[in-house]
């Protein structure tokens, strides 16, 4: 009997220990399952995600808006943008090359970043993301590139003044169209070159002025070239002058008379200056400025690559 109670005893303890051990091995397994399909960032409709053994990156070269959400353990994002070029004058002189801003910006964890492609126009309307107009004539000038820029609330909240309260984190300038000029269209000689879009290396600060082309030149001006921050972008001969995220309209030519358009000015934290045509050479648009919250920050003139936003970070390693 005592013997049948003391089996019986043992026979208890070894189910209780088999119910436990199969509780931990569950609980384990659900852990490693869930570490091992953690949520990576979203990258939205328009982001491509990618990683590496260091470095988790989303890419956006969609022209429009994208969304890139921080992920929970994430306090900081390096961002690479680079503005679109400002198109070409038609006929006339070349658009000016976009910015590439490479920074540092803090994040707050579950926060959604709002993230602007801009875009290279193949016609006198600017590019997206605020590229001015060229002007419209029988040689027409070249719109305005567009710049691209992450932001804490989507482009339709508006709220844009180059100054604080500034949704914009990051921008890179576009590059101004370039004015008309030359061809059979032309009134007189060939259009001047649209200036580059945020050269960090220019001595002022500021978006670039559109070029002023004088009475009797035989060639248009070109267009001022874009720094950092929020003064310039402005046309000494009554073109549009820019403002905050939007590059000045060229002038243009009534049909019919021969006449050559400006180039539009390129987007930016301010946007650059239009250039002015009319009977004579049209001139290029100016490059918009450009901008950082953030820090290690640098900004150059990128003449090879086509206007897109990159958001990367360094994920915490757990053990």
């Amino acid at each position: 009997m005592n013997r049948t109670v003391s089996l019986l005893r043992r026979s208890r303890k070894v189910t209780a220990l088999s119910a436990t051990t199969a509780g931990l091995i569950a609980l384990w397994s659900t852990a490693l399952a869930s570490s091992a399909t953690a949520a990576p960032p979203s990258c939205g409709v328009n982001g491509v995600l990618s990683t590496s053994a260091h470095t988790v990156s989303c890419t956006y070269t969609t022209v429009g808006e994208g969304t890139f959400v921080v992920p929970s353990d994430v306090g900081s994002v390096t961002v690479v943008a680079v503005g679109a070029a400002g198109g070409a004058g038609l006929p006339g002189g070349t658009g000016g090359s976009g910015a590439k801003v490479t920074t540092t910006i803090k994040t707050a964890a579950g926060a959604t970043l709002y993230v602007e492609v801009g875009s290279q126009p193949t016609d006198p309307p600017g590019g997206a993301n605020g590229g001015g107009n060229g002007g419209f004539a029988p040689a027409s000038g070249g719109g305005g590139g567009g710049a691209s820029d992450v932001r804490t609330t989507p482009a339709a909240s508006g709220g844009l003044t180059g100054s604080a309260g500034d949704p914009r984190l990051v921008v890179a300038g576009g590059g101004g169209g370039g004015g008309g000029g030359g061809g059979g269209n032309s009134f007189f000689g060939q259009g001047g070159n649209g200036g580059n879009g945020g050269n960090g290396g220019r001595s002022a600060a500021g978006a670039g002025d559109g070029g002023c082309t004088a009475n009797g030149a035989s060639t248009g001006t070109a267009g001022g070239t874009g720094g950092i921050g929020a003064v310039g972008g402005t046309s000494a001969c009554g073109s549009g002058n820019g403002s905050a995220g939007q590059g000045g309209g060229g002038t243009g030519a009534v049909l019919g008379t021969g006449g050559d358009g400006g180039g539009g000015g390129g987007a930016g934290w301010i946007g650059g200056g239009a250039g002015n045509g009319g009977l004579l050479p049209g001139a290029g648009g100016g490059g918009g400025s450009s901008f950082s919250a953030g820090h290690h920050t640098s900004v150059s003139t990128d003449t090879t690559d086509p206007a897109e936003v990159v958001i990367s970070y360094k994920p915490r390693r757990t053990h």
